[in-house]
Parts: C-alpha cells; structure tokens; sequence
C-alpha cells in the first residue's frame, strides 16, 4: 500500500509567533508590519521524510526560498514556520507563502494584503 501523501492542514499569516502559535493570524494588514509570519501544520500520517521549503512571494513573484525547520510529532502534525523580515522599499502588495517539498510538490499555502494607510 502507497504511503499516504503529506497534506496542508492549516496555514495563516500574521507578523508574529507566540510559542508554536502564530500570535496575529490575519488576512490584511492596513499598516506594514515589521516583519511577515507564516505557520503552516502539515499532516503527515507516515512520517514526514522530505525536506519542506516555505516559498514567499509578493504580487505573484517569488522573493524568497526558506527551508523550514519541522517541529511536532506524528499525531499532532508538524508545525512550521518562517518568517519574512526584508519587505523591501514598496511591501505594500499581496504576499503569499507557499509550502513546497524538496521535490517540488505544492501543498498549499497563505496569503495576506500588506497596505499603508498613512501613503495617501
């Protein structure tokens, strides 16, 4: 019988952690945080063997490639997280974060609307 495959069982973004728990899951922010948060759990029913990565982007292009450290047990799933601290000059935008396994294989992901109010 084939292993079953890894899956996405939760993910949101926000700018901070709190332990293992992403402290500000939100869909929009209407100033620019210091930093972007994604925590992501895994569901991996037969163990987690591959290397997973937290692909970031911005307005649909791709900024950054995080490798991820897995936390967590068979049971609960695996938490993950990273963290995006260089926005750049323009941060306002989409950004998504996007889990990917060493092979290439998308399991989903988040995305959050960065705005500045005070530009206007």
């Amino acid at each position: 019988m084939p292993a079953v495959p890894l899956h996405l069982t939760r993910a949101a973004m926000g700018s901070a952690m709190r332990g293992l728990d992403l402290a500000d899951p939100t869909l929009a922010f209407s100033r620019v945080p210091p930093q972007l948060v994604c925590a992501t759990l895994i569901d991996a029913p037969r163990g987690l063997h591959d290397a997973l990565w937290h692909i970031w982007s911005k307005d649909g292009v791709v900024v950054d490639r995080i490798a991820l450290t897995i936390r967590g047990g068979v049971a609960a799933g695996f938490r993950t997280w990273s963290a995006k601290q260089n926005l750049g000059d323009s941060p306002q935008g989409i950004w998504g974060c996007e889990v990917v396994t060493e092979s290439g294989q998308s399991l989903g992901g988040a995305q959050v609307l960065v705005s500045d109010d005070q530009i206007r």
